[in-house]
């Protein structure tokens, strides 16, 4: 398997200013809730990991990070990856489309499990999440994807947004990517969206 990342630049495909910037602000603001729910996840999970220093007054106390309805010692009311999931969908209810929560916890919590060993030694602080950084979403975020003859251009909903591609220079090589994907030949994985400068990127 062969895993390849491009980035592509996206137009709002809306007819007026005043809607493009309405959708605009929306990408704004996901990407706010999104830099927020990261840091808001990582955090828990590091005071997940590092309970144990936590339970240093009490002798005897057992416990595992599982269900409590899945081990006597389980002290969480529900998975873990659910648990933190729950804690930003919660917060965020409403504000932002799930898919990008969901991703966002998932890749959080597979990096986190990577450098836990780190963590608990002291080698290597959390990671702290930027206001810019680009979030996650996978292809349940891409509705319609076609190309459109008439703008020359690949046109898709993102979420809500109806957004057009524009691909710049290297365009014959984004162009048949593109086409690979709209045909089923190629498949999108986990991708971001980065917004830098009043432009939409796809990566």
């Amino acid at each position: 398997t062969l895993k390849l990342t491009r980035k592509l630049q996206l137009l709002i495909d809306l007819p007026t200013k005043e809607e493009r910037k309405e959708a605009m602000d929306k990408l704004y603001l996901w990407r706010n809730r999104c830099y927020r729910a990261a840091n808001l996840i990582v955090s828990h999970l590091y005071v997940q990991e590092m309970i144990e220093e936590f339970f240093y007054l009490s002798e005897g106390i057992k416990y595992k990070l599982v269900d409590e309805k899945k081990d006597e010692h389980g002290i969480l009311n529900r998975s873990r990856i659910n648990s933190t999931y729950r804690l930003v969908s919660d917060r965020f209810k409403g504000e932002m489309p799930t898919n990008i929560l969901t991703n966002l916890n998932s890749i959080i919590l597979s990096a986190f499990k990577k450098n836990r060993e780190k963590y608990w030694s002291g080698e290597r602080s959390i990671n702290n999440f930027r206001r810019d950084m680009a979030f996650p979403f996978n292809m349940e975020g891409v509705c319609g994807l076609t190309y459109d003859e008439e703008k020359r251009a690949f046109c898709f909903r993102f979420f809500s947004i109806p957004v057009r591609t524009y691909l710049g220079k290297d365009y014959n090589d984004k162009w048949k990517l593109m086409h690979q994907l709209v045909n089923g030949e190629t498949k999108m994985r986990t991708s971001h969206i980065q917004l830098k400068d009043g432009k939409i990127f796809m990566l």
